[in-house]
C-alpha cells in the first residue's frame, strides 16, 4: 500500500477522505473501524491536497498531474447531502438601474443573435471547403493512383524484360562454358596421346640402342676371343721352335710373354673404356628423355588446373545466377506489397 499524502474529514457523512502517493483517492468510516469502504485511481501523480464544500456535497482533489478532480458525496442510499440555498424574492433596485440593465440584456441578446448568424455562416463556410478539400484530395487520390498504376505496369515490363535477358544470358554463357569445355577435354586427350605416343617411341628407340650396343659388346668379345686364339697359336708356335734353343732364347720367350700380357691387358683396358663412354652416352640421353617426359607431365598438370580454374568459374556464375533469382523474389515481394498498397 501507497502511504497517504493529505486527509480530510466529513463530520456530516462520518468519513475520512484522503489521498495517496499513487494518485488514488480513498474513503474511511469515520471513527475508523472497518478500514477502507472504497478507493478510486483517479491521478497518475501523488496527490497534494483534498478539500470539501461547506455542506460536504463535492470532493476537490489535485496532484502534481496538474488535474483538478470533482466527486459528488452521497450517502448509502444514493442520497446527496446538499443543501439548497435560498434568495430573497425582493431585489432593491433603481428604475433607471432596471432600463439600464433591460437595455443592456437586449443588446447582449443582439449580438448573440449576430453571433449565432455569423457562426452558421462560418460552419457554412467551412462545409464549403470541407468539400472542395475532399473532392481535391480525391482528384489527387486518382492521380497518384494512376501514376503508381503506370509505374507498377512499367516495373512489371522491366521486369519481364530483366527475365528474358537473363535467360538468354544463362543460355549463352552455359552453351560457352559447354564449348570450351568440350574443347579443352578434346586438347588435354590429344596432348595425353600425343605424349604416349612420344613415350612408346622414345622407349622402342632406347629397346634398340640396347639391342645394338649389346651385339656390339658381342662382337668385340667375339673379336678379342679370336685375337686371343690367334695370340696363343703363335705363342705355342714360338715356344715349340724356340724350345730348343739355349737358355738366352729363354729370356726373350719371357720377354714376348711379357709382351703378350702387356697388349692383353691394353686392349681389355681399351674394350673397358669403350664400354664406359657407350653406358656414358646412353644414360644422359635416357636422362634427357626422361626430362622430357617430366616436362610433358608437368605440362598435362597445369592443363588439368586450367580445367579446375573453368570449373570454378562455372560455379561462381551458377551462384551468381542464384543471387539474381534471390533478388527477383524480393523484387517479386516488393511488387506484391506495392499491389496490395494499391488495392
Amino acid at each position: 500500500d501507497y502511504p497517504l499524502t493529505t486527509l480530510s474529514l466529513a463530520m456530516g457523512h462520518k468519513m475520512l477522505l484522503g489521498g495517496g502517493e499513487d494518485g488514488s483517492v480513498r474513503v474511511y468510516t469515520y471513527p475508523i473501524m472497518a478500514g477502507i469502504q472504497e478507493i478510486c485511481l483517479a491521478h497518475s501523480a501523488p496527490v497534494t491536497r483534498v478539500a470539501l464544500t461547506w455542506d460536504e456535497s463535492v470532493l476537490f482533489t489535485v496532484a502534481d498531474d496538474c488535474c483538478l478532480y470533482m466527486f459528488d458525496i452521497k450517502d448509502k442510499d444514493g442520497r446527496s447531502s446538499k443543501k439548497e440555498v435560498t434568495f430573497s424574492e425582493e431585489i432593491l433596485i433603481s428604475k433607471q438601474d432596471l432600463e439600464e440593465k433591460n437595455a443592456n440584456i437586449n443588446e447582449l441578446r443582439g449580438k448573440v443573435e449576430d453571433l449565432k448568424l455569423d457562426m452558421e455562416q462560418q460552419q457554412r463556410l467551412r462545409a464549403i471547403k470541407h468539400d472542395e478539400k475532399i473532392k481535391e484530395l480525391t482528384y489527387q487520390f486518382k492521380e497518384e493512383l494512376e501514376r503508381h498504376t503506370g509505374k507498377y505496369d512499367q516495373l512489371q515490363n522491366e521486369k519481364n524484360e530483366q527475365d528474358i535477358a537473363f535467360r538468354e544470358i544463362r543460355h549463352e554463357m552455359t552453351e560457352k562454358h559447354r564449348t570450351e569445355v568440350s574443347k579443352l577435354e578434346t586438347d588435354c586427350t590429344t596432348q595425353l596421346q600425343v605424349c604416349e605416343e612420344q613415350i612408346a617411341k622414345l622407349k622402342r628407340e632406347l629397346e634398340l640402342q640396347k639391342r645394338e650396343f649389346m651385339a656390339q659388346i658381342t662382337a668385340k668379345e667375339q673379336q678379342i676371343e679370336k685375337i686371343k686364339k690367334e695370340l696363343e697359336e703363335n705363342f705355342q708356335e714360338t715356344l715349340s721352335a724356340e724350345r730348343e734353343t739355349n737358355d738366352s732364347l729363354r729370356v726373350e720367350q719371357k720377354e714376348q710373354v711379357k709382351e703378350h700380357e702387356e697388349i692383353r691387358r691394353q686392349l681389355e683396358l681399351d674394350t673397358d673404356m669403350e664400354l664406359e663412354d657407350l653406358k656414358e652416352k646412353y644414360e644422359v640421353r635416357l636422362q634427357a628423355e626422361r626430362e622430357a617426359f617430366l616436362h610433358l607431365k608437368g605440362e598435362n598438370g597445369i592443363m588439368r588446373k586450367k580445367f579446375n580454374t573453368l570449373q570454378k568459374d562455372i560455379s561462381d556464375r551458377n551462384d551468381e545466377i542464384k543471387s539474381l533469382l534471390d533478388t527477383q523474389n524480393v523484387l517479386d515481394q516488393k511488387i506484391k506489397g506495392l499491389e496490395k498498397d494499391i488495392s
